[in-house]
């Protein structure tokens, strides 16, 4: 072992100073460094000395300027620049190879005085995985490998130590930067015990790995076996015997471990067995399917060591065998009057062909043959009245037992309740269902069947699925880009359920071509687009939308998209006299696909498109005139009070015929008069009482808030103001004439109210202004005759109604009023005042 360690010692003493470039010292400066191999990210301090040849005289001190790879290093990092020498410090050296240069700085010109090259990175890291391996083949060799587990930045040297017994030490060193060495036999002994390592030394330092203990003979590789013929044995069924042997080279060995693997021509995947043989000739392997091509190879391998590599491939068939099994049927009807099916059947899991050729008989009753062939569908008629078939696989060693198929079914039993397809994979497709609530079947059939739009017949496939599953993957002559329709049937023992279809992609892509698209018309600022449908077999999955693209004169594009199936669009808010380029996109879940550009240009609006909207709107616009004029002139009476209400107008007003004897006729109002000579306060607006006030009476007093307003008061301020002078009642007077002006159909002008009261001061009369807002009594002359205003024309007696207080009693009296007694409404005249009482 010190040997193996001073080799280290010196191949590390080598690495480093090759690792040390070599400069030819300038004239000028030299530059030292703790070393050329440092840490990567370690700092790294220099220091450049500058010659006496090459100081100027009298100028001791000279500038001088660090550069690495060319990149000057900022003065910031200078530690002394004085007396000729300059020092310079990096904290971190981050970069695997560099140059420093310094520079000498004489009369404003740069000159390189020396440079040296820096090497950075990391120790060597501990080699591991090391395994050797021995190959016996002449001449035998002994080889190792190992892993060297990280990236140092340096040239690392790997060196392959052997110590056998009795401590023969031997050491090999590979080429810099390989982790394998092969040893020659002379170095290396077999059935005999080694240590074995390996040491990593760079210019940073070594290690080394673990050790490894082995004999030579227990990590042999044997050469490939050659499998030279294969039989079959004619008395067991299903086994093939391999005869094989290994090479020459390898002859004086005697006990073998053997693996075989097989498989059928027809399958991707080997199935593997382990066989321990005395035997070097032959081997021999069983439970194989009958009639069946197999593809059959061997390895071997010591007990102890490394399989060979696999052996030439042989193929071969076992002996035949009569079909054992069932077959799963589906059947189809395709003529029901000339009773026509079509049977399809398939190999159930529990069925063995045990042959390679297999054809199938459909027979009914007596062994009546209605099909033989070598596919697995066939049509045919039947013609005894009943409706069960046979079907059986036959081969050269025999024919299986009959499969019965029961065509008098019925075929519109409960369905599944939903189902759902999905793509699987881009291989097939995912289909679940929901078994049906009120019944339960003996198993369901998965029906598919590619969509052309071609004339051609569907070639359907189908699944059987058991019961208790609602859910398979179906990948059996499934092609991507072509569309699928998929059904699912429940199967009961009476019959078979109705299906439920749903078509699918298992993979998609853009449609192979655009559709068609059409100008149908162009109106002033319409066009009419149509397009045909992609076809089946070019729309490569299932066409979601399509979108409509117009540009016009300036580029700018717009866009409407429209769902599937629709194939036209009418294209609005185009400008007339100016031209669209359009063309339509389709997309399915994968892509999309352009159309050709099309050219729209618009018409210009002439005369007759005008004549053609504005006359008919012009028609319309006259007969709904014509209507609303016709029901205004039926209606024309109200119309004209709603548009110009009445006005009482004061110079025909009716008041002026009043007379004393005429007001009083009834003698009933004045039984309780004690005064004979009452005086009358009059205030004059039209009121119309409600019929509330008439029929509830007065509150408190007899009266209500309304009433309030009109009771007389001993005021006898000036001519022309209200007699409700106060501020609570002049609000609710305000409120109640608001109310009147609302209800009463002609417009409020004047109401006239006599109060008579006993008083102790006279009968001296008191005259107030009238509050109403219309003009009263500014021009007398002219007026409008009489038959001008027919309403107070008609009017010859008005009775009026007024209320007296005498203490805390009420009399309600009716008398007659006279112009003497109101010279300031002499040609007055009141609405309808016989018709209003105030309560």
């Amino acid at each position: 072992m010190a040997s193996v360690l001073n080799l280290d010692v010196l191949v590390l003493t080598i690495m480093v100073f090759s690792t040390i470039k070599v400069t030819e010292a300038s004239d000028c400066a030299d530059i030292s460094v703790q070393s050329s191999v440092v840490v990567l990210g370690s700092p790294l301090r220099a220091s450049c000395v500058a010659k006496d040849n090459c100081t100027p005289i009298g100028r001791p001190d000279i500038q001088m300027e660090w550069r690495l790879n060319s990149i000057v290093i900022p003065e910031s990092q200078y530690m002394n620049q004085s007396g000729g020498v300059s020092t310079v410090l990096l904290p971190n050296f981050t970069i695997p190879r560099g140059y420093l240069s310094c520079f000498l700085i004489l009369e404003g010109q740069h000159q390189v005085a020396d440079e040296v090259e820096i090497r950075a990175g990391y120790p060597p890291s501990k080699p591991s995985n090391l395994t050797c391996m021995t190959n016996l083949t002449k001449p035998p060799t002994f080889t190792c490998t190992w892993n060297p587990s990280s990236e140092t930045y340096l040239p690392t040297q790997f060196i392959l130590h052997t110590v056998s017994r009795p401590f023969e030490t031997k050491t090999f060193v590979p080429p810099i930067g390989t982790n394998s060495y092969t040893i020659p036999r002379k170095d290396f002994h077999l059935y005999s015990k080694m240590e074995i390592f390996v040491t990593a030394v760079n210019a940073l330092g070594n290690t080394t790995s673990d050790l490894l203990y082995l004999d030579p003979m227990d990590a042999v590789k044997l050469d490939p076996p050659v499998i030279q013929s294969v039989q079959t044995d004619k008395v067991k069924y299903g086994c093939l015997k391999i005869e094989w042997k290994i090479s020459d080279s390898l002859s004086w060995l005697e006990r073998f471990i053997i693996e075989l693997r097989f498989k059928t021509t027809e399958n991707e995947l080997w199935t593997t067995d382990m066989i321990n043989s005395e035997s070097m000739e032959a081997v021999e392997q069983c439970g194989l399917l009958h009639g069946t091509e197999y593809e059959v190879q061997i390895r071997v391998r010591l007990s102890e060591g490394y399989w060979s590599d696999w052996s030439n491939t042989i193929k071969d068939v076992t002996p035949e065998k009569a079909p054992s099994g069932e077959l799963d049927t589906w059947w189809k009807v395709l003529n029901e009057m000339e009773n026509v099916y079509q049977l399809y059947w398939k190999p159930a899991k529990q069925f063995k062909a045990n042959s390679q050729h297999v054809y199938y008989k459909v027979f009914q009753g007596q062994q009546r043959i209605v099909c033989n062939t070598s596919e697995t569908q066939c049509d045919f008629q039947l013609y005894e009245a009943t409706r069960k078939v046979y079907i059986t696989a036959v081969n050269s060693a025999g024919e299986s037992r009959p499969t019965l198929v029961n065509l008098n079914l019925n075929r519109a039993l409960d369905p599944v309740l939903s189902m759902s397809v999905s793509s699987y994979e881009d291989i097939g497709f995912w289909v679940q269902w929901a078994h049906p609530e009120s019944s339960l079947p003996t198993d369901f059939v998965i029906e598919w069947c590619a969509v052309s739009g071609k004339d051609i017949t569907c070639s359907i496939s189908f699944k059987v699925v058991a019961s208790n599953y609602s859910e398979t993957i179906i990948s059996e002559n499934i092609e991507p880009y072509r569309p699928y329709k998929i059904s699912v049937y429940p199967r009961y023992k009476r019959g078979i359920g109705c299906p439920i279809a749903m078509e699918g992609y298992s993979k998609q892509k853009a449609p192979s071509r655009a559709p068609k698209m059409e100008v149908r018309q162009v109106r002033d600022t319409q066009a009419e687009l149509t397009w045909d449908e992609i076809p089946v077999d070019e729309r490569n999955g299932i066409i979601r939308n399509y979108t409509i693209f117009y540009l016009d004169e300036s580029n700018k594009i717009k866009s409407v998209t429209v769902q599937t199936p629709q194939s036209q669009l009418i294209l609005d808010n185009l400008k007339p006299s100016s031209s669209y380029r359009v063309f339509i996109m389709a997309s399915n879940d994968a892509g999309s696909i352009n159309g050709t550009i099309i050219a729209i240009s618009m018409r210009k609006i002439d005369s007759w498109s005008i004549l053609s909207t504005v006359v008919p709107a012009c028609v319309g616009l006259a007969v709904f005139i014509l209507i609303t004029l016709s029901a205004c002139f039926a209606k024309q009476e109200r119309l004209k009070l709603r548009l110009w209400p009445v006005v009482p107008d004061p110079a025909n007003s009716s008041i002026q015929k009043w007379t004393q004897n005429e007001a009083l006729k009834d003698k009933r109002h004045f039984q309780d008069l004690q005064d004979p000579s009452p005086v009358n306060i009059s205030r004059f607006s039209i009121l119309d009482v409600s019929d509330d006030v008439t029929e509830k009476g007065t509150q408190k007093a007899g009266l209500k808030p309304e009433d309030e307003c009109w009771q007389p008061y001993s005021y006898t301020g000036d001519l022309g103001m209200p007699i409700c002078s106060s501020s609570h009642i002049e609000k609710d007077c305000d409120h109640l004439q608001h109310k009147d002006y609302q209800n009463y159909m002609g417009e409020p002008y004047a109401t006239v109210i006599f109060s008579e009261y006993r008083s102790q001061q006279g009968t001296t009369p008191v005259y107030l202004r009238s509050d109403s807002t219309q003009p009263l009594l500014q021009d007398l002359s002219p007026s409008p005759k009489q038959y001008e205003n027919l309403w107070f024309s008609s009017a010859k007696e008005e009775e009026v109604v007024f209320l007296s207080n005498h203490g805390d009693e009420q009399e309600e009296r009716v008398c007659s009023a006279s112009w003497d007694d109101f010279p300031l409404l002499s040609r007055l005249m009141i609405k309808e005042a016989s018709s209003q009482e105030v309560s």
